[in-house]
């Protein structure tokens, strides 16, 4: 309900947009709704999204699982500024402009890459546990995985972000005000800085990285001989 009430009440040229008390009250509500949703999970004997995400193995599961969400924002907004196109008037620079289709595929197709990236990387820290371990001259151990390719993601997704609020936000950017697409792209802006301070603080160094990739094998081994057990 209140996720329709999201598209009613803050969407381009909705009430929400001109009235911020509207704007921020849909938003808490929609909150709200999605807090009631975990405790009830909760008091039902099941476990909560947040505890999944909380107790997850990897650290930036948490982070990704939020910039994810002010992604969606910002693709979602940029979608519902196409379909009223004709009645939003933008303004960057203080001088008025309009965006070709190119313009707009080009935007919204930039958008929803970045939501797949975020989705593609959730399922990699999933299922993707173990980095392949390659010795160079000297000895060496150099660590190849998608870890390591998850902190390059991270840094391009965090700079990215911070060019466009840079560019597009500021006083005289076309994304200026009461709206989605401004709190989503703060939001993921932030979000995905914190994922980049998390993933350094997660790979500290190859032992650390090696330790706790045996640890988890370790802890996924004995749990399947525990199961053959009990099935005997």
């Amino acid at each position: 309900f209140w996720g329709g009430g999201l598209h009613i009440n803050t969407s381009p040229l909705s009430v929400g947009e001109a009235q911020a008390n509207v704007f921020f009250t849909t938003w808490i509500s929609f909150f709200c709704s999605v807090v009631n949703c975990g405790v009830w999970r909760i008091s039902a004997g099941r476990i909560s999204i947040a505890e999944f995400v909380n107790n997850h193995h990897r650290e930036t599961t948490y982070n990704w699982f939020w910039t994810l969400f002010f992604s969606v924002i910002c693709a979602g907004s940029m979608c519902s500024s196409y379909a009223n196109r004709e009645y939003v008037q933008f303004y960057f620079r203080g001088e008025s402009f309009t965006l070709s289709q190119r313009d707009w595929i080009v935007a919204m197709g930039t958008m929803w890459g970045l939501v797949l990236v975020c989705i593609v990387a959730i399922l990699l820290n999933h299922f993707l546990k173990k980095s392949c371990e390659v010795r160079v001259f000297g000895g060496s151990i150099v660590l190849l995985g998608w870890r390591q390719l998850e902190g390059l993601i991270a840094l391009a997704l965090a700079g990215f972000y911070f060019w466009f609020v840079f560019t597009y936000t500021g006083v005289n950017g076309f994304i200026n005000g009461l709206s989605n697409l401004y709190f989503g792209s703060w939001g993921a802006f932030i979000n995905s800085v914190l994922l980049l301070a998390t993933w350094l603080r997660e790979n500290k160094n190859i032992d650390f990285i090696r330790k706790e990739e045996m640890e988890r094998e370790g802890q996924f081994e004995r749990s399947v001989g525990r199961v053959s057990t009990t099935t005997r």
